[in-house]
């Protein structure tokens, strides 16, 4: 993990206007992406150590991930093609009780009866820092049964 804060941050300070990431909707510089991770990241240091993550790939999806992780959380993944039932088992699994939401499946996450957390559109300006700790757990689809969770640690 310290590779991906150091390379945020030194593209942060050398790479300001040179897109990072873009999406169907608009593009992020690596200065948008600091100053939006570092945003973020202030807004989930409070939440539970484990926290879910439903939304499309975009640009507020890779926010939310590495704010997480900045702030040195589990990320869950809940695929937004798996049925209510599957998503809402990995968040008993997990013990979930709050979720991340990119704003496209707000609505679909206030469906799962957990708090929903709004990836912040905020910047700050100085870098994110960075909180030792967190992962990531991957589900599979469950398809012969319940989805079973790998754990990644960082």
């Amino acid at each position: 993990m310290p590779d991906i804060v150091s390379a945020l941050n030194q593209n942060a300070n050398n790479n300001d206007e040179v897109t990072a990431f873009s999406d169907g909707s608009g593009a992020l510089t690596y200065a948008e992406l600091s100053a939006r991770v570092a945003e973020c990241t202030a807004s989930l240091k409070t939440l539970p150590a484990t926290l879910g993550l439903l939304g499309e790939n975009s640009n507020d999806w890779v926010v939310a991930q590495l704010a997480a992780w900045f702030a040195g959380k589990t990320v869950v993944p809940i695929p937004a093609f798996f049925s209510i039932e599957q998503q809402k088992h990995i968040l008993a699994d997990c013990n979930i009780s709050h979720v991340i939401a990119t704003p496209r499946f707000g609505q679909p996450a206030c469906e799962l009866g957990v708090e929903v957390v709004p990836v912040t559109s905020g910047r700050r300006a100085e870098q994110p820092e960075f909180c030792a700790g967190g992962g990531q757990i991957i589900y599979t689809s469950g398809s012969t049964s319940d989805p079973k969770g790998v754990i990644h640690t960082h």
